[in-house]
């Protein structure tokens, strides 16, 4: 039809990573290509109206912006449905483009078929999580992993469940886990990794037959498989001073409880619990005890948080119930 679409690198357009954005160069950018039509995302069009969700369009339009409000979705190349000058409904997405058919199925979700995308890149026809499935072999191949499923869909890190037997410690896996971070795209950073040392199998319905995740289970049963996984996290709590130099709190923590910490892990009262051995009777000896030791400890808690400036949340001795 005789347009031309022109791709500008992001850097020329004040874009960073995935969510970075410098509005001065935005605006730079479009007055030097000049388009007559632009696909925005609302974050994108608010950056260039100032303008917020309610009265955003009037406020773009009075700035002599003729802006319309509607859908889209990458795999679509992204328009859905949009409203147009003469067929305009505000507050709505307008009407589906001739190309994709929509549907709402019972579930209140939105379906699109028609001309849209032929899939992910190295992703199979027909395979599941096109999203995760990528990050999950990353993590498989650069961590030595012999399983690896990803969670935490919105959540501003996504973490990972992963089988790791050889026996390397929490300090020499959150490295490798750095490394890695620091070489995939912002929005795919690792914030946690769940380490397990017994595989997920298909008997217990984690997998399919072929051996891929069965995401729904997974996610239902994540609480418990989470209990029985260690977690290792990128992000810390740092006590560093200016002028000084020494360990973050979350690293100190780690590696100063570790051996007591595989105490109590390998305690056989956590054995037991584990493998459905563990009796009423047993439950209500060990919280007594449980009662006790928080009953006598509490007291010395409280005078002791007072004695650690450097991390305000111990100062705040109402943490401390009485009990």
């Amino acid at each position: 039809m005789g347009a031309t679409v022109t791709v500008a690198p992001l850097a020329s357009l004040g874009m960073t990573g995935s969510s970075g954005l410098d509005p001065v160069r935005l605006v730079a950018g479009i007055n030097h290509s000049r388009p007559q039509s632009l696909i925005l995302v609302p974050e994108l069009a608010m950056a260039l109206v100032a303008a917020a969700q309610q009265g955003q369009l009037d406020r773009g339009r009075a700035a002599g912006l003729p802006l319309y409000e509607g859908y889209g979705l990458s795999e679509c190349s992204s328009v859905v449905a949009l409203n147009v000058s003469d067929d305009e409904c505000q507050g709505t997405v307008g009407r589906p483009l001739l190309h994709v058919e929509v549907m709402v199925n019972p579930d209140h979700h939105i379906l699109v078929r028609g001309n849209t995308h032929l899939g992910y890149l190295g992703d199979e026809p027909e395979g599941d999580g096109g999203c995760e499935k990528w990050l999950e072999s990353e993590l498989i191949q650069a961590l030595g992993a012999q399983q690896a499923v990803i969670f935490g869909d919105g959540d501003p890190k996504p973490s990972a469940l992963v089988v790791i037997r050889d026996g390397r410690s929490p300090a020499q896996l959150r490295s490798a886990l750095t490394a890695i971070n620091a070489g995939l795209p912002d929005y795919a950073r690792v914030g946690a990794l769940y380490i397990r040392r017994e595989h997920l199998t298909g008997a217990d319905g984690y997998l399919t037959t072929n051996g891929r995740p069965v995401r729904h289970r997974i996610q239902a049963d994540l609480p418990t498989l989470l209990a029985g996984a260690f977690p290792i996290f990128t992000s810390t709590i740092s006590t560093k001073q200016p002028g000084e130099s020494h360990m973050a709190f979350f690293d100190r923590l780690q590696q100063e409880t570790a051996e007591a910490r595989e105490h109590v892990t390998g305690a056989p009262v956590v054995s037991a619990i584990a493998d459905g051995r563990f009796s009423l009777e047993a439950y209500t000896w060990f919280l007594t005890q449980a009662y006790h030791h928080v009953r006598h400890t509490v007291p010395l808690m409280k005078p002791s948080a007072t004695c650690i400036p450097t991390v305000p949340w111990t100062r705040n001795t109402s943490n401390f119930s009485a009990i």
